[in-house]
């Protein structure tokens, strides 16, 4: 009995392979894939703005005036608006590496406040800090342990920006309902 040299020698080493784990052991492994999941969130983009904190006056309307005046602590924390889950912490990291500005997820403020004007006619009015936020629009991007890839866009993070000092806010008047979002510019 023969054996072609060749033939032996392919076998064998296709056998060393799949017995090693470093190569498929029949022609059907091959197309089985293996990737690592990881999962990023390259930011596109940055505008700066303002966003209110927990602290305000109480409502009122006219006749009267809306007061405040007591030194306290605001805060403020970052805010996601998105359709798929995300780790924060990972989407300032890369905000931080794209802007080169450091964020924090929350932000607290103490300061003396002060404020008087005469409240609004014909609705409800109260004075309301707003912080410095910027609204980061960024993607997820996971690369699946199947090999494909799933990417998210649009998903948009409001997070306070600059030191945690006073020139970092602003005062307007909040006419009802509550103001909650984020704007461009500190007005309700």
């Amino acid at each position: 009995m023969k054996f072609k040299k060749s033939g032996l020698a392919a076998s064998g080493a296709t056998i060393l392979l799949a017995l090693t784990g470093f190569g498929p052991a029949s022609p059907a492994d091959a197309a089985v894939q293996s990737c690592i999941a990881t999962t990023a969130y390259p930011v596109s983009t940055r505008a700066a703005g303002w966003m209110p904190t927990d602290t305000g006056s109480i409502w009122m309307s006219a006749p009267g005036t809306i007061s405040f005046s007591q030194t306290k602590s605001v805060s403020t924390s970052t805010a996601y608006s998105g359709s798929v889950a995300v780790t924060v912490s990972d989407v300032l990291v890369s905000a931080t590496a794209t802007f080169g500005i450091s964020y924090t997820t929350a932000s607290t403020i103490t300061s003396s406040w002060s404020y008087s004007k005469p409240a609004p006619v014909g609705v409800l009015g109260r004075m309301l800090i707003l912080r410095a936020a910027d609204r980061l629009t960024f993607s997820k991007v996971t690369d699946n342990s199947n090999c494909t890839n799933t990417t998210t866009t649009g998903l948009l993070l409001y997070v306070p920006r600059g030191a945690d000092v006073n020139s970092n806010t602003c005062m307007i008047m909040d006419l009802y309902p509550a103001k909650t979002n984020w704007s461009s510019s500190c007005v309700d």
